[in-house]
């Protein structure tokens, strides 16, 4: 299941919650990542290899970036790919930086250690922005995704960028003010 062990089982956070069982953003991040659980066999793979299906079909421009993506695209999103692999490392940073989210110290580094990573990958500052509006709209295909929860993934969003712009910055890259 990924860093994000869901909750959503126990406690269901759509509904108004008393203030003992008050959750962290962590929590609430995590819960709703019980859409696109990280793991082997079906569905943590196909959980993936669908988020690279849905990012190439609502922005095209994006498989620019990804060696093969012409030909993911003329595939059943079924059959494995370099796609299969790449969307379990995806989704696994994103359970890691969810799962810091309240940890500034875990966040900032988790996000300045993924941007350098990119760096030699020609990534257009703004998809940094853009980013987890793209990953929210796919885990509304998956299940439905409650105010408090957009909000929490809002949150991550900018802080997010904050960290990757703020990266992008001191390695002398185009970034966003």
């Amino acid at each position: 299941m990924g860093l994000c062990a869901s909750r959503r089982n126990v406690v269901d956070i759509k509904k108004k919650l008393p203030d003992d069982e008050i959750k962290s953003t962590a929590q609430i991040l995590c819960d709703s990542l019980s859409l696109a659980i990280v793991g082997n066999g079906e569905p943590p793979v196909e959980n993936g290899q669908e988020f690279y299906q849905f990012l190439f079909t609502i922005n095209p421009r994006l498989q620019a970036h990804f060696v093969g993506a012409d030909e993911f695209m003329g595939q059943d999103p079924k059959e494995p790919t370099k796609f299969a692999k790449q969307g379990q490392r995806l989704l696994m940073a994103i359970h890691t930086i969810s799962a810091n989210f309240d940890n500034p110290v875990a966040f900032d580094k988790t996000v300045h250690d993924l941007i350098v990573r990119h760096k030699t990958r020609n990534v257009d500052a703004c998809l940094w922005r853009e980013f987890f509006g793209f990953f929210v709209t796919f885990l509304k295909t998956k299940g439905e995704i409650s105010p408090i929860e957009e909000d929490a993934w809002r949150q991550l969003g900018v802080r997010f960028n904050k960290v990757a712009q703020a990266t992008l910055k001191s390695m002398d890259m185009p970034y966003e003010e």
